[in-house]
């Protein structure tokens, strides 16, 4: 749930001051509005959102959707991809995505290698790929 306060006094400070409140804590969430302002620095940090996802931001000021999730034990963290080539309500729905996988007991970053392999067999592969892993079919392993 969203504390609508801030709107009563000032639209922007609505938009900067957005919370979610759970389990009676109040946490910020992140906007859209203090990710265009996140400048560089002098060491990189990351501007969290809620529930694993944060936007990292390196020193020459790129800055890239992080997803980090709990696995055999781990903290490990994925990434989502680039901002703005992934906005912020882009980026929640494929933390959600990932979410749903651990969910599943499926680590993302299997999921992903399997996706990224599985582009490697379509006709869009160079036809040298194309005809080894061909060949390695027919041969079997």
């Amino acid at each position: 749930m969203v504390n609508h306060f801030f709107e009563l006094l000032d639209p922007l400070k609505a938009v900067q001051h957005s919370f979610i409140h759970m389990s009676g804590v109040s946490t910020m969430v992140l906007t859209s509005t203090a990710i265009r302002h996140a400048k560089p620095r002098a060491k990189n940090y990351t501007l969290p959102d809620f529930d694993g996802l944060a936007l990292f931001v390196n020193t020459k000021g790129t800055k890239s959707w992080h997803f980090r999730f709990s696995w055999a034990g781990k903290q490990p963290r994925i990434s989502l991809g680039t901002y703005p080539e992934i906005g912020l309500c882009d980026a929640r729905v494929l933390r959600d995505i990932a979410r749903a996988l651990v969910a599943k007991g499926i680590d993302p970053r299997d999921q992903r290698r399997l996706e990224r392999n599985a582009k490697l067999l379509t006709c869009k592969a160079p036809p040298e790929r194309r005809f080894s892993v061909d060949v390695l079919q027919i041969l079997g392993p």
